[in-house]
């Protein structure tokens, strides 16, 4: 029994250690400005990034927010948002701009990442030196679904009818 024991808290230390290796790796890489590192492992390890150059990668989302010469944008990567600070003139052409009816642009952003940034009120944002669109976004058809068409139109109904009995009783009480 105590061997088992033994071996599984190996295994268990041999898994740490090589998970451990692979994310000092990543780091190392994506310090030196050859690999983009996640969205979310910016979020959850800011202090560690904080006043560095990094890359990062993700899906164009909502609108453009345009300041002066400048314009904000939201990258999405793996469900956790970022926003980027650009100069207007290097944004490349956004075909598409992520969100319920398409699907964004995939961008690639080099730039200076801020865990509190000093010009945007102590903000969590990336000031962009490079963008490129790596891929372009597309249309999202959506199909309008009968099971959901069929209770809008029953709820639309039941408030006609409720909407004309509280008219026809307010008219009943106004004439008393």
């Amino acid at each position: 029994m105590h061997v088992r024991s033994a071996a599984a808290g190996f295994l268990i230390f041999l898994l740490s250690a090589a998970s451990a290796s692979a994310q000092a790796s990543a780091q190392t890489s994506a310090q030196a400005g050859s690999a983009s590192v996640p969205v979310s492992e910016l979020v959850s390890r800011a202090r560690d990034y904080d006043d560095r150059n990094i890359i990062v990668q993700g899906e164009v989302l909502g609108d453009l927010m345009r300041r002066g010469e400048f314009v904000w944008l939201n990258l999405l990567d793996g469900g956790v948002a970022i926003g980027v600070w650009a100069r207007e003139k290097d944004l490349p052409p956004i075909g598409y701009k992520g969100g319920y009816w398409a699907k964004g642009d995939f961008l690639r952003v080099e730039g200076l990442f801020h865990r509190a940034c000093p010009d945007h009120g102590g903000d969590l944002d990336l000031h962009a030196s490079s963008i490129v669109v790596v891929q372009k976004g597309t249309p999202v058809a959506v199909k309008a679904r009968k099971d959901r068409m069929a209770v809008a139109i029953v709820f639309c109904l039941a408030g006609a009818v409720l909407a004309y009995l509280w008219r026809r009783r307010e008219g009943e009480t106004s004439n008393s």
